[in-house]
């Protein structure tokens, strides 16, 4: 599992990637990446996430930092 956060400096979204190195957004499931999805119980629920079934970013974006420090 490859998580990531994308998007705009200050505004970046949580994200995943899927096996062909696409970019998938996981804002419908998490809302960032932070120091609490660490807990066991949100990475057991993200393993069983269809990755393939998330959106995918269009399109050459900027990642950002792969954690969030902020919260």
């Amino acid at each position: 599992m490859r998580l990531l956060r994308y998007g705009a400096p200050g505004n970046e979204k949580p994200g995943i990637l899927d096996s062909n190195g696409g970019i998938r957004d996981l804002s419908e499931i998490v809302t960032d990446i932070d120091g609490s999805i660490f807990r066991s119980e949100v990475m057991a629920h993200l393993k069983d996430v269809n990755i393939n079934t998330l959106p995918h970013v269009d399109g050459n974006t900027r990642l950002g930092p792969c954690v969030n420090g902020s919260k």
